[in-house]
């Protein structure tokens, strides 16, 4: 099973070489955004859509409801603008084509006119302008891909943006509800508290491993509210919880238990000392029904396909021993890709399990790449 999704993340890989990602940065250089077929009405559409949605990024850490915010969202969200607009295009499927240094400055020196007349000629072109620089590739499951860190800014800006004319660049208010007490995070059960759970107990179980120096990671899971603008923690109940693969010099696997409200739980994003990185745009996300013990998954981090979860249920055979209950109710997750929701946190961008299904309806991420490329 895992070799088998291994061989379908490489295969989403594969296709023109680019650049390493930085979600710090958009791409170097004069660029612009580019889909197959795409109108300049769609295209400025979508350029608004992003602009509006990276400007109500909420600060949050992911799992707090806003009190748990890491200094440094607040400190560089405003420098990651450019490239939070560009991880949302390319999160919806939008190309980034780079174009050279003359043409490019000579656009740039014009009128925003201008230059919207010489994108229409490009942005749904088949042979556009340029060379494509990045597209969705699933890029968390690249170790080399810089997912945190502070943004210094970018080099340039989008020629699609500053082609805009002026618009409302606010998106629709939103009231942020007050965050209960009785909706923190839940910790990790200990060995005692796993082996006293009642056979109803609502359960998540996850496994975490490193592969490599590289490969710490700390995973944000959240429950799915009502739709997609109402968090989940507004009805009292917890609504997050997270763990990290196993830090060097340690034991090198970790199984965490969480007693959880029933719901649908979704792989909400990364965390680190830098901020929190949704995938907001599409996250994978699974049932968990009232009762229910599952199994998310093994995750490991540090090389090639990394954060898709192994969901063979051996290894918990030897870390549940103490809880034959539980180890006999658990089961594997039904994991399926393009759960959406408010923004948060410093970067924001979409993440998928190569061979599970979608929601329907998701036409982000890999969906918008194969239907640009239907024949």
């Amino acid at each position: 099973m895992r070799k088998l999704l291994i061989a379908a993340v490489l295969a989403l890989l594969a296709g023109p070489a680019m650049a390493q990602v930085n979600f710090q940065t958009s791409v170097k250089g004069y660029h612009y955004f580019h889909k197959t077929g795409a109108t300049m009405q769609a295209h400025d559409e979508a350029v608004k859509n992003c602009v509006r949605l990276v400007n109500g990024l909420w600060l949050d850490s992911g799992d707090s409801g806003g009190l748990v915010v890491s200094v440094l969202d607040g400190m560089h969200t405003s420098m990651a603008v450019p490239a939070n607009i560009e991880h949302c295009m390319v999160a919806f499927g939008w190309e980034v084509m780079q174009i050279d240094d003359a043409r490019g400055q000579a656009l740039a020196a014009g009128s925003r006119e201008a230059r919207h007349d010489a994108l229409a000629q490009w942005v749904g072109s088949p042979t556009p302008e340029g060379r494509m620089a990045r597209r969705f590739v699933n890029d968390l499951t690249d170790p080399e891909t810089i997912w945190n860190g502070r943004s210094w800014g970018s080099d340039k800006p989008s020629l699609s943006v500053t082609s805009q004319a002026p618009f409302n660049e606010r998106p629709a208010p939103f009231t942020v509800p007050k965050f209960p007490n009785s909706a923190y995070p839940p910790q990790p059960l200990n060995a005692r508290q796993v082996a006293a759970l009642p056979a109803d107990a609502s359960v998540i179980v996850v496994r975490a491993t490193l592969a490599e120096a590289k490969g710490f990671r700390t995973m944000v899971f959240n429950r799915a509210g009502p739709d997609g603008y109402q968090p989940a923690w507004a009805d009292g109940q917890p609504a997050a919880f997270r763990f990290s693969t196993p830090p060097l010099m340690s034991n090198r696997d970790k199984t965490y238990v969480f007693r959880v409200p029933p719901g649908k739980w979704r792989f909400a994003g990364l965390s680190s000392a830098y901020g929190f990185t949704s995938f907001c745009y599409g996250a994978p996300a699974f049932e968990v029904k009232s009762g229910e013990a599952v199994f998310a998954g093994t995750f490991s981090a540090g090389y090639q396909g990394q954060l898709v979860p192994n969901l063979d249920l051996a290894p918990m055979t030897t870390a549940l021993k103490d809880a034959p209950g539980l180890l006999a109710r658990l089961k594997p997750a039904t994991w399926v890709n393009g759960s959406w929701e408010r923004c948060s946190g410093a970067y924001a961008y979409a993440f998928e399990i190569p061979g599970a299904p979608f929601e329907d309806g998701y036409t982000g991420g890999s969906r918008a790449l194969a239907t640009a490329t239907a024949p």
